[in-house]
């Protein structure tokens, strides 16, 4: 582990939120990267991207306050360290991110079609991946013990690398998505793919993490994993219903 990745005086440079940096970063210029190869006209981007980011934060931090600690939760809500610091759940900000999108389309901005919004989706993987290796190095979201080959040495025991799993699917998504965008594949399946490729992905991945804070239930299921079947199941009767309406027109 490395969660301390800078170390000079009083200077100190944390992994974790240091990668969450890069991971922002990232998104926000290949999301500017594809929308200025596509000639996508979109208004205010600067202004809804910050938005973005502030929703998905707070969403992501809400969901592990809720989810996650089960002790000093008043503590924790009203801690400036909390909210700046680490500790997030993906699905949170994900979710959140989504209702912000929704409420910005409606309230400010009409003309936010499908067709310029899935520029924010492989930005969204490859984002994701980048702050999945933050998690790496840090040591949080690790995985159960094993004695597979791949295993890596983290919290005195050989474990799972799932956070480098998950990293690598998601490079992967990014990829297959960025091609489908370039060849004009219809928005509406590009977005369930997205939507039902991490949510297939994040339950399998959860019986291979080996940490408690993500709470599980029934002994048998995390919260990631119920969350997941919530979105497969939304994005399939999107897919479906999208589907119907192109073939009625």
């Amino acid at each position: 582990m490395y969660p301390l990745i800078i170390s000079f005086g009083e200077l100190r440079v944390y992994t974790y939120p240091l990668f969450i940096g890069f991971a922002w970063g990232f998104a926000f210029q290949f999301a500017q990267y594809l929308i200025n190869k596509l000639n996508i006209t979109f208004d205010h981007f600067k202004i809804f991207t910050i938005g973005l980011f502030a929703i998905s934060w707070v969403g992501a931090k809400i969901f592990f306050l809720i989810f996650s600690l089960t002790e000093n939760f008043r503590q924790h809500l009203v801690s400036s360290y909390f909210w700046l610091g680490g500790g997030f759940v993906f699905y949170g900000g994900l979710i959140t991110g989504v209702l912000f999108v929704i409420l910005y389309r409606w309230l400010v901005d009409k003309t936010l079609t499908r067709e310029k919004l899935i520029v924010l989706l492989p930005a969204l993987a490859f984002g994701h991946a980048i702050g999945r290796i933050g998690c790496l190095l840090a040591g949080c979201c690790y995985g159960k013990e094993t004695s597979s080959f791949l295993s890596i040495h983290v919290h005195d025991a050989f474990r799972h690398p799932v956070q480098l799993y998950e990293a690598i699917l998601l490079m992967i998504l990014g990829v297959v998505i960025t091609k489908l965008i370039f060849k004009k594949i219809n928005s509406d399946l590009i977005i369930a793919l997205y939507f039902i490729y991490y949510s297939v992905i994040r339950f399998l991945l959860e019986f291979f993490r080996g940490d408690q804070v993500r709470g599980i239930f029934f002994d048998l299921l995390s919260t990631s994993q119920i969350v997941s079947i919530f979105i497969l199941a939304s994005a399939i009767i999107y897919l479906i219903l999208h589907t119907r309406r192109r073939r009625w027109l």
